[in-house]
């Protein structure tokens, strides 16, 4: 079955179609929450959109630099920035629609993760 999906996902970035699943993070310092969307395309690029739980609005561009590793498995890399001007880098890992990252704003540093399954807390 994992197989199939795999195949299936391939199919559909050389189709030239895009994927969005919900994301949602935090700081480590326990005081930034966010919650929104990250899209992979065909083009190996994405986007990260979220709202903070202070209501600043972030957006994120990535590039895939690894697409298949022969497990599925792919990375990211790319640049958070934020409407109150905080930016910082991020990254992520992931296989199919599901995955974690990690980034940085300002001095805090966060973690998120993202699939179909993920809701907002």
């Amino acid at each position: 079955m994992k197989k199939l999906f795999l195949a299936c996902l391939a199919m559909a970035l050389a189709a030239g179609c895009s994927t969005t699943v919900p994301v949602k993070g935090s700081s480590s310092t326990g005081r930034m929450h966010f919650f929104g969307a990250v899209s992979a395309y065909s083009n190996k690029t994405g986007t990260l959109t979220v709202l903070r739980n202070d209501g600043v609005k972030c957006n994120g561009n990535f590039d895939l630099i690894t697409m298949f590793d022969g497990k599925g498995h792919y990375k990211g890399k790319g640049l958070f920035v934020c409407d109150d001007e905080l930016s910082g880098p991020i990254e992520l890992i992931g296989m199919g629609k599901y995955g974690t990252g990690t980034g940085r704003l300002g001095n805090d540093e966060f973690t998120f993760i993202f699939g179909p399954n993920v809701k907002e807390i």
